[in-house]
């Protein structure tokens, strides 16, 4: 082995050693109470008082930011006039801890309820907040256990994946549990969410098992299907199978009757969900390599190595570009075609990107003139930065 191959394999090494010890740190964390520190934000978009905003949940706040220049969002009453505080000060729509009964720690995107927005947390509750007021909405629903991924909804129940047991089914109206999937690894539990269709819910969980169970019973659809690594990551239900990314560097495809029928081996552990655009699936793995993947035969299209670091986030996907966030702080825009560079950004500071990325359409109407794409850093100072799709920087918003 050269130098360069000794010192490229040992980047390789170490990125997944420190992500290890951040899972690692994950796990612990359920005997200690929650740790603020190896969070990373959640995106979402959400309507506030009629007109769309990105929320980012981080930490122990969350802020709502005006996607067309990054300002902090502010409260509003129905009329759209600016809402003030004692002194006459505009009041910005932002939630944090002193908010609610008890410090919470958020890691996940919120289920909307009209005009009321559920953050499943880390802290082990749901907490309501009314999206008119910027407040807490109601009184927090108890979890069973820790959250670090978005919960779904039937209309009836709430599927919540449990850190470190599995997935519970809650009533919401009596906070029961009415049924629950648990792992097969003591403190193991589901780091992803759920994906529902037509009443069936597909689990996945860290113990290496994906699960098909009827949405209202819980009732096993098929023997749960052990992948042989950890899953982190919601399926794709495409073109009538499913497709899941494992931590042993394969991404499956598997029938709806629960049959393993392709794989396709990557480089380093998959965590972001597949992305189906054109006829094609396109994932990114932790050893910096996207991999562009024909569906039917499982076969890849292209695979190219592009970041120094891993990449945890699902790429976005445009007619022209596959853009993907690296841990190594930069975020690259490769052409579809073939994966290779078209060209790279790099963040100021080089903060570590673990958030799933946005992709936010031009709208007059809501005065957005361009497309962008929103990314998420660990820097407080640059915690979201937004791009146009030729790699222009829009705007940064930092605490």
């Amino acid at each position: 082995m050269t130098t360069t191959q000794h010192r490229s394999s040992s980047r390789r090494y170490l990125g997944r050693l420190s992500l290890l010890a951040l899972l690692v740190v994950l796990i612990s964390a359920g005997c200690v109470g929650a740790r603020i520190d190896v969070s990373w934000p959640a995106l979402d978009v959400v309507e506030l008082n009629g007109s769309p905003k990105i929320l980012i949940a981080y930490k122990d706040r969350i802020d709502a930011v005006d996607p067309v220049n990054g300002a902090a969002a502010r409260l509003t009453n129905s009329d759209g006039e600016a809402r003030v505080d004692s002194e006459g000060n505009p009041r910005l729509w932002r939630i944090d801890s002193s908010q609610t009964e008890s410090a919470q720690q958020y890691f996940a995107n919120p289920l909307v309820d009209g005009e009321t927005l559920l953050f499943p947390t880390y802290s082990s509750t749901i907490v309501p907040i009314d999206t008119v007021t910027a407040s807490l909405g109601g009184t927090l629903q108890p979890l069973p256990g820790q959250v670090i991924a978005p919960m779904v909804t039937d209309g009836d129940l709430y599927f919540i994946p449990i850190r470190s047991q599995g997935v519970v089914a809650l009533d919401p109206e009596t906070d029961d549990v009415v049924w629950r999937i648990n792992s097969t690894r003591e403190g193991i539990g589901a780091w992803a969410t759920p994906l529902l269709v037509d009443e069936v819910l597909y689990v996945p969980l860290f113990d290496h098992y994906l699960h098909a169970v009827n949405a209202q019973t819980g009732e096993e659809i098929w023997e749960p299907l052990d992948l042989g690594g950890g899953v982190v990551t919601t399926p794709l239900l495409y073109e009538d199978y499913l497709y899941v990314g494992t931590f042993t560097h394969k991404l499956y495809k598997i029938s709806l009757d629960g049959e393993i029928v392709g794989e396709y081996e990557a480089h380093n552990w998959i965590w972001g969900t597949p992305v189906a655009y054109d006829g094609t699936l396109y994932i990114a793995d932790l050893s910096g390599y996207v991999h562009a993947v024909n569906p039917e035969t499982m076969e890849a299209v292209w695979s190219q190595r592009v970041a120094e670091r891993g990449i945890r986030p699902a790429p976005i996907v445009t007619d022209e570009n596959v853009v993907v966030a690296s841990r190594d702080g930069k975020v690259y825009w490769l052409f579809r075609q073939d994966g290779s560079l078209a060209f790279e950004r790099e963040i100021d500071g080089r903060p570590e990107v673990l958030s799933d990325m946005l992709y936010i359409e031009a709208n007059e109407e809501n005065r957005l003139s361009e497309d962008m794409i929103v990314v998420g850093t660990k820097n407080l100072g640059r915690l979201v930065v937004a791009y146009n799709l030729d790699g222009r920087e829009l705007w940064v918003f930092g605490r």
